[in-house]
């Protein structure tokens, strides 16, 4: 679950010294596109609503479980185009980890380009802060 974040914790809090309860975990509402040109991949979308994917022609995405996101990919004029992105599933595990390593809590990034399913899971009620 969520392998590259709980480096990054596991870093803060046991190599750095970082209180836990000091830490407030991101999470990106939005997703990053590439699109691939022969052997390079370019960023030519950051913060790409979830919508805008969702529309796109051809889109397809599941769930990739070793950075727990959502993938996506399309072909738009014969260029092969890749997205990561959240949606539900990955925010309520990045959300998890709040109660797992005791953090301060969570803060969204550009809110209004997230997956609406966000708001209609059950956040966990023992949030910090939450009620």
């Amino acid at each position: 679950m969520n392998s590259w974040v709980i480096n990054i914790l596991d870093y803060a809090i046991h190599t750095r010294n970082v209180p836990p309860k000091k830490i407030i975990l991101g999470i990106a509402n939005y997703g990053w596109s590439f699109k691939y040109n022969s052997d390079e991949g370019q960023i030519i979308r950051p913060f790409t609503p979830w919508e805008e994917y969702m529309s796109k022609p051809g889109f397809q995405s599941w769930y990739q479980d070793w950075c727990d996101e959502l993938y996506g990919e399309w072909f738009e004029n014969d260029v092969y185009h890749a997205a990561f992105f959240n949606n539900a599933e990955s925010v309520n595990k990045r959300i998890n980890l709040v109660n797992l390593y005791g953090l301060a809590g969570v803060c969204f990034w550009v809110l209004g380009k997230e997956d609406p399913a966000i708001y209609s899971t059950k956040i966990p009620v023992t949030l910090p802060g939450s009620r």
